[in-house]
């Protein structure tokens, strides 16, 4: 499924390419678009009229319109049990609603916020923003459980550990930090990056994290020592995107090169090299199985890649 700024959400059976259902053109570009892991839904963010809309899979039929922003929609991301949805907006706010009723049940206010998630148990939503500064929130009232400070630059991404007890961020001081969100600790603090951390990705055990960079790696860490396990090394440009395949054994990356590559995550080693989009590469993802991959790209494509 793919979001544009032609104000259309599509979805394509990925084993033969054929679209499966458009919604209607709309003036309002889409800026972000994410499946709920659970019950079947997907949710756009539309970006001129500040609103957030959801769509049930299959069929595309509109099953949600959420109202009160006043900016445009940056980010969206679902709860995983798919129960609440978050928003981000370019005034710094984010906005809570249950997806069944569309009420609205938070408003925080942050200061130069960027990105936005949440734990995987539901309870808790990260905020982050171009300061440094990474907040956690409790969802049941509201109130700011934790606030990390070390990064003393923008944050650029931040994610949870499966279990929750973790919470990860990389920044534009070229480091990740990796805290235990119960006693606020700084639990690893991972060097070796010699560009802006443009991303970061738990492996589904929750024993290594991976990080991509504006230096052209991606590099493994190894969390119950903090030692650096691989260097990914070969695109030609920023690395833009990441994902773990589900056993954790390979990792795919798009980059500003064009490319999509494979790795061996343990060894670094890269397996494949895929060619085919014509500008920077925006997001990569496996499908369960790990069979196929897909990618997206500011070439208005998305291209479904075959086994390895």
């Amino acid at each position: 499924v793919a979001g544009s700024s032609d104000g259309t959400v599509r979805a394509w059976e990925a084993s033969s390419g054929n679209e499966v259902w458009c919604t209607e053109e709309d003036e309002n570009s889409i800026i972000s678009v994410m499946w709920s892991e659970e019950g079947g839904m997907m949710i756009a963010a539309g970006a001129s009229d500040f609103t957030v809309r959801a769509w049930e899979e299959p069929g595309g039929k509109e099953i949600g319109h959420f109202e009160g922003n006043v900016s445009v929609v940056r980010k969206v991301a679902w709860s995983k049990d798919g129960k609440l949805i978050a928003a981000l907006s370019w005034d710094s706010s984010v906005r809570v609603w249950e997806r069944s009723s569309c009420k609205q049940i938070r408003c925080l206010q942050g200061h130069r916020l960027t990105r936005i998630a949440w734990s995987n148990d539901g309870s808790m939503l990260a905020t982050h923003t171009s300061e440094g500064q990474v907040s956690v929130c409790d969802m049941s009232s509201g109130e700011m459980l934790r606030c990390f400070e070390e990064h003393l630059v923008i944050v650029t991404d931040a994610t949870w550990s499966q279990d929750d007890k973790l919470l990860a961020a990389g920044s534009s001081d070229f480091t990740v930090r990796v805290w235990e969100v119960r006693s606020s600790k700084q639990w690893r603090w991972l060097k070796g990056h010699q560009d802006q951390v443009t991303g970061v990705a738990w492996s589904r055990d929750g024993s290594m994290l991976a990080s991509r960079s504006e230096d052209k790696t991606v590099r493994v860490w190894e969390m119950s020592s903090g030692r650096r396990v691989s260097c990914c090394t070969g695109h030609e440009g920023s690395v833009t995107c990441l994902a773990w395949t589900r056993d954790g054994s390979f990792l795919a990356s798009g980059s500003s090169d064009c490319t999509v590559r494979v790795w061996e995550a343990r060894s670094g080693k890269e397996i494949k090299c895929f060619r085919g989009h014509t500008k920077s590469v925006t997001d990569v993802a496996w499908s369960e199985d790990g069979s196929m991959l897909v990618s997206g790209s500011d070439d208005t494509t998305v291209l479904v890649w075959g086994s390895l």
